[in-house]
């Protein structure tokens, strides 16, 4: 929840803060505190929740679910589970066309990559339209989905709020608790849609740039190769030397004339032309001295580096 509080667009900020009685431009963390006190979720009855896991287990339990357990990583299945009792107690409260047009926005907003569209069946009436609701519910895919559909066909929570756990409501403004966290829920599950959507977008069109990069990586490499090279930056040069060496060790031999003198001025030719060579080999491609090619391969690795970065945004998204 604080993690998509963090990045809300303007507007979708304002209306968080709206719902939340927090004042305009307030930070992720302020209006956390803000809705935690109009939904009652004090700590030691005091104080406002300051943290997302704190409130959703007290909005959660009031709700009549169990405790939440896991710490932080049991918030987005609290999250959502919260969301989908208030948007069932939103739905038993509409009239069978709103819960029919909703669904039908809901289908053209389905926006998984991996699960297929709900089954709905043409014109459902009755229990049918609550089978297909609770087919959205099931996924985050459906959350997102019925979030936005509600953007087109509000469905608005009854008033007043569901009763809190098997009592009645035990204090002053539970109802205008309910809905503020209600309002914020879909808010968040709204800008969820859309963070994906933006996400796809960053990572398509990074693809479609590596591509382009590797792509002219490749001409400029190839079209290095094929210039001329100086004779200094070329291996074989490195090689005429080691092999002109070793052809005058060879004739010393046959004239049998095999003294330091003679031998050690050849070794010492015959390796500096291996250090040539290995030398021409390694720093002497103009593939690799071209800056281009350098800047290329650094857009590359940076391109790569956004790609998974965005590939994980966007597995949590899908999850969470």
């Amino acid at each position: 929840m604080l993690r998509i509080l963090r990045q809300l667009n303007a507007e979708e900020a304002r209306q968080v803060a709206a719902h939340a009685g927090a004042r305009p431009g307030a930070a992720p963390e302020e209006i956390i505190r803000s809705l935690s006190r109009v939904c009652g979720a004090n700590v030691w009855g005091l104080f406002p929740a300051q943290s997302d896991d704190v409130l959703l287990d007290n909005a959660g339990r009031r709700l009549g679910m169990l405790p939440m357990t896991g710490g932080i990583r049991a918030v987005p299945a609290r999250e959502r589970a919260i969301f989908a009792y208030y948007v069932r107690q939103a739905w038993s409260a509409a009239e069978e066309d709103r819960q029919r047009l909703v669904l039908r926005y809901a289908l053209e907003s389905w926006d998984s990559s991996t699960l297929p569209r709900p089954e709905v069946p043409p014109n459902p009436r009755g229990e049918l339209l609550h089978v297909a609701l609770e087919g959205f519910l099931q996924h985050t895919a459906g959350c997102r989905a019925l979030a936005v559909a509600t953007e087109s066909a509000a469905l608005s929570l009854p008033v007043p709020a569901p009763p809190l756990g098997r009592v009645s409501i035990p204090f002053p403004g539970a109802a205008q608790g309910h809905q503020a966290l209600y309002r914020v829920l879909i808010v968040l599950w709204r800008a969820r849609a859309r963070l994906l959507r933006d996400k796809r977008l960053q990572r398509a069109e990074a693809e479609r740039q590596l591509r382009q990069i590797e792509s002219l990586l490749a001409v400029r490499q190839r079209n290095l190769s094929a210039a001329p090279t100086s004779w200094t930056a070329d291996p074989r040069s490195g090689l005429s030397v080691t092999a002109a060496a070793a052809v005058s060790v060879g004739v010393h031999a046959a004239v049998a004339v095999l003294t330091p003198v003679a031998i050690v001025p050849a070794v010492v030719i015959g390796a500096a032309g291996l250090v040539w060579s290995a030398s021409a080999t390694m720093f002497g491609g103009k593939a690799h001295t071209d800056q281009r090619v350098s800047q290329m391969h650094a857009q590359i690795h940076a391109l790569r580096s956004q790609m998974a970065h965005l590939d994980r945004d966007l597995f949590e998204l899908e999850l969470e």
